[in-house]
């Protein structure tokens, strides 16, 4: 049966070509005083936090934590998905609900890339990544002011805040960015541009704009190997001010300079500590963990039998009430709780049982012939000849804009051709799974409830009970209340785990998967090719 699946897969990197290290999981971009709020007496440091808690709606996802980030320090905040990075960085910012003492220094200024916001604007790549670069500009039009005025006195000082700000090199600064980000024509608008192009857009105005206190939540969303390894370079290199990094990519991990860990709503620094180094010390702590709690079980179990076998003797009953109050302060001091999951256990390994695909007759499910494949009128491929057939699996690469993506949705039937034929299957099944599902689905929804509903059709004609979509969706790490909780109150990562639970549930015989890396590291993007 497993014979009848078929697979197109849209993915922009070399993870799947060969094996490499890299774990591949978006941005609106705020600088400057844009987050005042929560400025305030750092005692020194570009941020400080002190006792604070962190809610993601009603639920406290992360418990009196404390933590300090010098100025001009490079930190990685790294955790399961789910455990509160990113709302984390939206509570430092004030956009998030906590308690505490949350302070970024009076003299930082901020930039905040967002996970999932674009920069669309009707301005050119190269004009919006200049905008970010606010001291150039004022200077420049303070310069152009006094031209005109032909206050000489005024156009002295502004060209040498022009000069001081780095304006002679601006030209040269911006097209080694965005040439590193992979843009070739600058002049083009961004609001012609696909999301991910969007995206780096908005991460050149970022790294232009250089502010001394900078928070980038998946910076390697949309990016592609060659992009990837020019932005691990420049962070590694990067001295503008301090730097927190939430991403899932060993790359950029790699460079920086310090980790801090999101584990079992607590926050464990590790200071001048490499990622390699920190996974070490994270093996150790476990094992440390694990060692001190089999000890402390088996010096209760000690005492227990003591109490059990002496508790009723006269002469001994003092010994074995103070064997009693032993066990209860080891209690109360939670020597006898186990570990946390995330310290004591391996990485999640994820289980995805799809469902048999329907039966289909005839070999050929879906064909394209001497397609022309584009949007809006204007043609990105011609002359496509493609046909799918059962078992076949095909992976689409190229860049950014190639049209990617434009191929998989006129596969699907929601682009249409500008020329040449789609043919289709009358058994033909299409399951999709798209880079954007999980952000166009209601938040205001029960999780389970909207994966039972999906995988169920329009007619509800198919038989899918909660208690499947729960099975389902546990195996994906959605385990426990998590696959009772609304949409808008689960992370990135969790989102896009639904929207795979919804795809896992439905049978078909044509599956369509775009960039399903995004949120989704290595390890479970190969787990669903394996399962195809």
């Amino acid at each position: 049966m497993r014979l009848l699946w078929w697979l197109l897969f849209v993915y922009h990197s070399d993870a799947f070509l060969s094996p490499q290290p890299t774990i591949t999981p978006s941005f609106l971009n705020a600088v400057a005083d844009d987050f005042a709020e929560n400025k305030g007496d750092a005692r020194g440091a570009a941020l400080l936090l002190e006792d604070v808690s962190v809610f993601r709606g009603p639920n406290e996802i992360l418990n009196k934590i404390s933590w300090r980030v010098e100025p001009n320090t490079k930190w990685a905040l790294v955790g399961q998905n789910g455990a509160g990075k990113s709302t984390l960085l939206s509570a430092i910012v004030g956009q998030a609900t906590f308690d505490g003492k949350v302070a970024i220094g009076h003299t930082q200024t901020l930039g905040y890339l967002r996970q999932t916001a674009v920069a669309g604007s009707q301005t050119t790549i190269y004009e919006e990544a200049c905008s970010g670069m606010t001291d150039i500009m004022e200077a420049q039009r303070d310069m152009e002011k006094a031209m005109e005025e032909a206050d000489m006195d005024a156009l002295e000082v502004a060209t040498t805040r022009f000069e001081a700000a780095g304006g002679y090199q601006q030209e040269a600064k911006v097209s080694s960015v965005l040439k590193g980000l992979g843009f070739s024509n600058l002049e083009q608008r961004c609001d012609e541009l696909s999301g991910g192009w969007q995206m780096r857009v908005a991460l050149a105005k970022l790294l232009l704009s250089e502010p001394s206190f900078c928070l980038m939540d998946e910076p390697s969303n949309h990016l592609d190997a060659a992009a990837l390894k020019w932005l691990a370079r420049y962070l590694a290199n990067y001295d503008k001010g301090s730097l927190i990094l939430v991403t899932h990519n060993v790359q950029l991990l790699r460079s920086m300079d310090h980790i801090a860990e999101v584990s079992s709503k607590k926050l464990q620094i590790y200071k001048s500590c490499t990622y390699d180094q920190y996974l070490a010390l994270k093996a150790e702590r476990a094992e440390a963990a694990r060692n001190a709690y089999e000890r402390n079980l088996e010096k209760a179990a000690k005492l227990q039998s003591f109490v059990d076998r002496f508790g009723a003797s006269a002469t001994k009953a003092s010994a074995a009430q103070s064997r009693v109050k032993q066990i209860e302060r080891m209690e109360r001091e939670g020597l006898l709780d186990a570990p946390a999951e995330e310290i004591i256990t391996e990485r999640f390994k994820p289980s995805l049982n799809l469902p048999d695909p329907p039966k289909s007759i005839g070999h050929s499910l879906l064909t394209l012939k001497n397609a022309k494949v584009g949007h809006e009128g204007r043609v990105l491929i011609s002359g496509v000849n493609l046909e799918v057939t059962r078992g076949m699996k095909l992976l689409i690469r190229g860049p950014n804009g190639a049209g990617k993506s434009t191929v998989l949705h006129t596969l699907r039937g929601t682009c249409p051709l500008l020329g040449g034929e789609r043919i289709e299957n009358d058994t033909l099944r299409l399951g999709m799974f798209t880079q954007d599902l999980a952000q166009e689905l209601d938040p205001t929804q029960r999780a389970v409830d909207i994966v039972t509903q999906y995988a169920r059709g329009e007619g509800g004609n198919i038989m899918i009970t909660d208690q499947q979509a729960r099975t389902v969706m546990g195996g994906l790490g959605l385990v426990g209340e998590k696959s009772l909780r609304k949409l808008g109150d689960l992370s990135g990562g969790e989102k896009a785990r639904v929207a795979l639970a919804m795809f896992a549930l439905k049978p078909s015989n044509v599956n369509l998967m775009d960039e399903v890396s995004n949120h989704l590291d290595v390890e479970w993007c190969l787990t669903i090719l394996e399962k195809c």
